[in-house]
């Protein structure tokens, strides 16, 4: 694996740690540029970008539902 990968999957995963969820996406999209020049990603690779993926999405869904519990708290109900 080039020092390029390296760096940014160790970036990649202390930020996924610390939950700091735009840092990730920056990550993730510089990344994924690269991943359409460079073919010879490893598997480990390819499932960590898939992992923190869901748990993005899995973030999202989350702050979607406080912000929903928060309005509903305040009387602010949205109806969908």
């Amino acid at each position: 694996m080039d020092k390029f990968l390296k760096e940014n999957i160790w970036e990649l995963y202390k930020k996924v740690n610390s939950n700091d969820i735009e840092a990730v996406k920056k990550i993730y999209q510089k990344l994924n540029v690269r991943k359409t020049t460079k073919i010879f990603l490893v598997k480990g690779v390819i499932i960590l970008l898939k992992v923190i993926e869901i748990n993005l999405i899995n973030l999202n869904t989350k702050k979607q539902e406080l912000k929903r519990l928060l309005e509903k708290k305040n009387g602010f109900v949205k109806w969908q």
